[in-house]
């Protein structure tokens, strides 16, 4: 779809949802000249205040409830936020009758005059578009871009995406510039009705995930594929062979595919050793040392070897791609360390939202380890995680919390954990009373719930903030 957005002044445009990109998305509307009206299926109560202020410091009429779903008749316009399923039934009768449905993601790729590298998975691309981000900037800084490069010609480096707290790629627009670079986090949300794809895409490892949003499995990597679909010749893509979802996704779009691999030494970026190596012009180049780093955990040696990779690819030199791997300190939520208190670490993961990402949290450490799980699950399956969970040997207790903490540590006891099993509620205070009864001097207490926040907190930020205010009272 390319349009001009002029086309919709003075005419009725509608945004659906009332979150970050939902708010986004409005403002960047208003600049342009349109009206939007904002719906949101939740109650007035239910939508922060600073939200509902900002809106209103704009003058921009909002609706709640489901009661709020009349205004997408007779629109010209709808932007829908990432929570909103293109499939709804609502969007389909839309565009029968003519109305453009499109998103913050779709608008921003038909009007981004730069090229746009972008991140997918089903985790770490977070980690690897900062740390992308950061080789990039000290290379374009330095003035050590290999000649010919992409990045040679690259005046500035942008870095949006869908973790709170990043910029809005929308309001990247007015200082967008044609040799700028544009480092983007895509999500499943975001992807499922793309029309286009980046210059250079990036697929980590693909596990199930928002199955509560998406169809089934199936549809959640179709999402993701979009990443890849609509690429050219002359587009690129760095894809994971190390998940058979992201795997399977080797074919699609014409872009030229560099696999990448954490476990086997014959892709084009490998782990050979300790060293991230690239298959170049029929050499290999060792770009990096990943026992240099300061993150935890085999897995982020995928996001390091992505970034690294992708950094060589735009023109970044070795030497500027260790660095950064060496100083780069890592994100909050992610294995970071929050407290050490009676001799006990504490380590919040709270962005650990999916069995898999708890499970490879726990193979980082090794040493005595206790695991505190839960949360409102995503409708995934618990049975492979309880199983691999009973051949860890550094694991000796698992505690279970929040709405689907008891039926995780059931899941535990019935795949047979010989450790501490305990269940707490849903509240912080309860978790740490059970940890009393099982943690020990020189142990591990790792949050990596494996669910989302949604059952007691507003997202992950604020369940791991909350652990950690307990753990330094410990």
């Amino acid at each position: 779809m390319s349009f001009n957005l002029e086309e919709f002044k003075n005419k009725p445009v509608v945004v659906w949802g009332m979150g970050e990109e939902g708010v986004a998305s409005t403002l960047f509307l208003k600049q342009y000249g349109l009206t939007p009206t904002v719906i949101d299926e939740r109650t007035k109560e239910s939508i922060p205040e600073e939200t509902r202020e900002i809106l209103e410091r704009e003058h921009v009429s909002m609706f709640f409830g489901p009661a709020s779903l009349k205004k997408l008749s007779n629109v010209s316009l709808i932007v829908r936020s990432p929570g909103v399923s293109s499939s709804r039934a609502e969007l389909a009768r839309a565009r029968k009758d003519g109305t453009v449905v499109t998103s913050q993601t779709k608008l921003f790729f038909e009007l981004c005059p730069s090229p746009i590298v972008g991140i997918t998975g089903t985790k770490g691309k977070g980690t690897t578009s900062t740390l992308l981000a950061g080789m990039l900037a000290k290379t374009i800084k330095e003035r050590t871009a290999r000649k010919g490069s992409l990045l040679e010609r690259t005046k500035s480096v942008f870095l949006a995406g869908n973790m709170g707290g990043r910029q809005s790629p929308l309001s990247l627009l007015g200082k967008l510039k044609k040799n700028d670079l544009v480092i983007l986090e895509l999500s499943s949300f975001q992807l499922e009705d793309m029309a286009k794809s980046p210059t250079l895409s990036i697929v980590l490892e693909i596990f199930p995930d928002h199955l509560d949003h998406h169809k089934n499995i199936a549809h959640y990597v179709a999402a993701k594929s979009n990443i890849l679909r609509f690429q050219k010749k002359g587009d690129s893509a760095i894809v994971s062979i190390d998940s058979h979802f992201s795997n399977g996704l080797i074919r699609v779009g014409n872009g030229e595919k560099i696999t990448l691999s954490r476990t086997r030494t014959n892709t084009d970026i490998s782990l050979i050793k300790k060293f991230i190596t690239i298959n170049w012009n029929g050499k290999r180049v060792r770009l990096c040392d990943v026992s240099k780093s300061k993150l935890l955990g085999r897995h982020n040696a995928a996001n390091i070897g992505a970034a690294a990779g992708a950094a060589f690819m735009l023109g970044a030199k070795p030497a500027v791609i260790a660095k950064e791997v060496a100083s780069f300190k890592g994100l909050p939520h992610r294995l970071q360390l929050v407290a050490k208190r009676a001799g006990i670490a504490f380590y919040d993961d709270s962005i650990a939202t999916i069995p898999e990402a708890s499970y490879a949290a726990v193979r980082a450490f090794d040493s005595p380890v206790v695991l505190l799980v839960g949360g409102k699950s995503k409708g995934v399956d618990y049975r492979n995680f309880a199983k691999a969970l009973c051949m860890e040997k550094y694991l000796h207790a698992v505690i279970g919390f929040g709405h689907s903490g008891p039926a995780i540590v059931q899941e535990i006891k019935k795949a047979g954990f010989k450790g501490d099993l305990e269940v707490a509620g849903t509240e912080m205070v309860d978790l740490f009373k059970k940890i009393k009864l099982v943690a020990r001097k020189g142990d591990s207490v790792l949050l990596s719930p494996a669910a989302t926040s949604y059952d007691a907190y507003r997202n992950y930020k604020e369940r791991g903030e909350v652990f950690a205010k307990y753990a330094n009272k410990y």
